[in-house]
């Protein structure tokens, strides 16, 4: 691709002309090699966040950062989280306007738009500290919080189950967002606690029978 940018604007800019083959090797460049060996048409590498309630806040300040050199902690970012992209100098930009990217609301403009600092305020919520971080009160604290949010991403159900997920680290099979509703309002304050408490508790949930039951405690 570089190559192909090198001989469309070599007539119009000051691009040295490469003797060298573009590409020394077979195997493909990894990203800490590519900014050096096109440092002429590179301005560097650019992070992308993955915009998703689940990418935490800091993958999220870092969206848009522009690097030449990685550091070891860029090299082990989690690509579910975001990754690096080359990008080019300003001369060599193709003028395209209305460009967007993926996001967890749908396509959004290329720097994020509104979603990215909503996210970010998602993500603020979620990681404040909290003295019961597993608390039932403590999540449906965070969850009208994050509802509250002027610009919406995440609702409903659907906000009850992430943030539940999120403090809890991992899915308890079987229970939905009325079912944690109701055991709150039954005096069960633990996220923790729930597969430890009394049975006839969980199998007065609607939808919970013996087998649901037994997976939820082996959970």
């Amino acid at each position: 691709m570089f190559k192909f940018i090198r001989n469309i604007f070599r007539k119009t800019t000051k691009v040295p002309d490469r003797k060298e083959p573009f590409l020394k090797t077979k195997k493909p460049l990894s990203m800490e090699e590519m900014y050096p060996e096109n440092a002429d048409i590179l301005k560097g590498l650019k992070f992308i966040a993955v915009l998703n309630p689940q990418t935490p806040l800091k993958y999220l300040n870092y969206d848009g950062t522009i690097k030449t050199i990685l550091t070891q902690e860029d090299s082990v970012i989690p690509g579910k989280f975001g990754s690096f992209s080359p990008q080019v100098e300003d001369v060599f930009k193709l003028n395209i306007s209305g460009r967007t990217r993926a996001s967890y609301s749908g396509p959004v403009p290329e720097d994020g738009g509104r979603a990215l600092p909503a996210l970010k305020e998602i993500r603020a919520i979620i990681e404040s500290k909290c003295e019961k971080a597993t608390s039932l009160v403590a999540a449906f604290d965070k969850i009208k919080k994050i509802e509250n949010l002027k610009y919406k991403i995440i609702t409903g159900d659907e906000c009850v189950m992430f943030v539940i997920e999120e403090l809890h680290g991992k899915k308890i099979p079987h229970l939905t967002a009325s079912h944690y509703r109701k055991l709150l309002s039954m005096g069960i304050l633990g996220i923790q606690d729930i597969c430890t408490t009394n049975e006839e508790v969980l199998l007065s949930l609607k939808g919970i029978g013996p087998k649901k039951l037994e997976s939820i405690l082996k959970h």
